[in-house]
């Protein structure tokens, strides 16, 4: 337990706030704030921290309180630092899209975000605060895609057509990729690993080229079955969940 005391003196409290008026003109309070909004402003603090937040409302503003690791939180500090300043390139996608967020939000809505540690403000966002413009970054990434295979083929640039719920993909592959199909893959469902860009700015994925295909995962229900009659089993007669798996694991990480 003396581990799990020292974890907790390491933690820092960091506060994130938003104030100004609603879509429809109304200041942010108790009273004009739908669930809608708080789902929108507590999912952009979540994609910051990257972990569950406490959130409150007050008269005028909506604020969200965090308590994380020293690291943690001194992370998004500094990157809250890089972004006022303009070096965006230090700071990863992720934050810097939700950053570029709460800007155009701003900007729009006449609302300004606050990021504070320990009672120093961080972060300033507003309508009337004017940075210099984010030209767009291009980093590289790997994704997982399913869907159905609608095309395959190319005579000049070889390539498969994905189509899934989200839309349709062209996927660059190599002419000896289709050359050694041991089946027909058209009009199949599969899964592909492939690999992309994302620009970071329009928070989009373009260039798609084929890396493998992966197993399409097996459903065993005979092992679901079992797991949740063990779960079941287990979690009988436990009054604190967090803290019983605490005790499992003798601590907290």
């Amino acid at each position: 337990m003396e581990d799990v005391a020292e974890q907790r003196e390491e933690q820092k409290t960091l506060e994130l706030s938003v104030k100004g008026v609603t879509d429809d003109g109304r200041e942010i309070s108790l009273r004009n704030t739908d669930l809608d909004t708080l789902t929108k402003y507590l999912g952009q603090w979540r994609r910051l921290v990257g972990q569950n937040v406490d959130i409150k409302l007050e008269n005028g503003s909506i604020k969200a309180t965090m308590t994380a690791t020293s690291a943690l939180i001194m992370g998004l500090v500094a990157d809250c630092d890089h972004y006022a300043k303009g070096q965006t390139t230090e700071i990863p996608g992720e934050r810097l899209s939700v950053f570029l967020q709460m800007e155009q939000d701003a900007k729009e809505g006449h609302r300004q975000y606050g990021v504070t540690c320990e009672g120093r403000q961080c972060l300033r966002i507003g309508s009337d605060i004017h940075r210099k413009a984010v030209r767009n970054r291009v980093e590289e990434a790997e994704l997982e895609m399913e869907g159905t295979v609608t095309d395959a083929g190319g005579e000049g640039s070889p390539n498969i057509h994905l189509s899934n719920e989200r839309g349709k993909y062209t996927i660059s592959v190599d002419r000896h990729f289709l050359e050694e199909l041991s089946e027909n893959i058209l009009y199949k469902t599969i899964r592909v690993l492939v690999k992309c860009k994302y620009d970071v700015v329009k928070q989009v994925y373009k260039d798609y080229t084929l890396k493998e295909i992966v197993d399409m995962p097996v459903l065993d229900e005979q092992k679901l079955e079992a797991a949740i009659k063990r779960g079941t089993k287990d979690w009988q007669g436990v009054d604190d969940p967090y803290e019983w798996l605490v005790s499992v694991r003798g601590g907290e990480e």
